[in-house]
């Protein structure tokens, strides 16, 4: 398929897709969507993937802008984002990373559940501004173990409650910790 620029593909039914291009915008509306090649598409924006839409990364897969409102991305391959993404509903399945890359920006943002059960590798600058992110079981941020996150309005943070026996055994102090951990989220935003 090849999109205009100012056009948009719209899908809403299954498909197995090997090459999206274009200038223009592709929105998965409903259906299973395999994508079977590294880089399958290749337009600027991909929006909105649906409520009912589930997308199935059987190669590696990199895209400029994804705006994820519903709906699951699945698979066993890699998701690399270089400029945007807006997640405001849905779930990233386990299987491959989330690569938030250096430079881009990402928002997590309104009420509605989003799951997190793949790895996220964020180089980038991520915003968290909504609630229900469920973290789970297979889902990992690097450097980071056995978290546990609440939000409150207006105070999102992040707290870690150190073995402080086990700190003293690697010649560690708290303070190590604490400039370790704010090196690790010094790109994660919080509104």
């Amino acid at each position: 398929y090849s999109v205009s620029a100012a056009a948009v593909l719209r899908f809403s039914a299954t498909h197995a897709i090997s090459t999206i291009s274009g200038l223009g915008t592709v929105a998965f509306d409903a259906g299973t969507f395999d994508l079977t090649t590294p880089n399958a598409v290749t337009v600027p924006t991909i929006e909105p993937i649906g409520s009912a839409t589930t997308l199935n990364l059987l190669a590696p897969q990199s895209f400029t802008s994804l705006s994820l409102t519903g709906g699951t991305i699945t698979g066993p391959s890699n998701l690399t984002l270089s400029s945007t993404f807006n997640w405001s509903s849905g779930t990233l399945a386990a299987g491959g990373k989330l690569i938030l890359s250096a430079g881009s920006t990402s928002t997590i943002t309104g009420g509605s559940t989003k799951g997190l059960n793949r790895t996220l590798d964020n180089s980038g600058t991520l915003t968290y501004s909504g609630s229900q992110l469920v973290i789970g079981l297979s889902a990992a941020v690097p450097g980071v173990i056995n978290p546990d996150i609440s939000s409150k309005p207006g105070k999102p943070e992040l707290r870690a409650i150190p073995d402080r026996t086990r700190l003293a055994d690697a010649n560690l102090t708290v303070a190590d910790i604490a400039n370790t951990t704010v090196g690790r989220f010094a790109n994660i935003a919080a509104l």
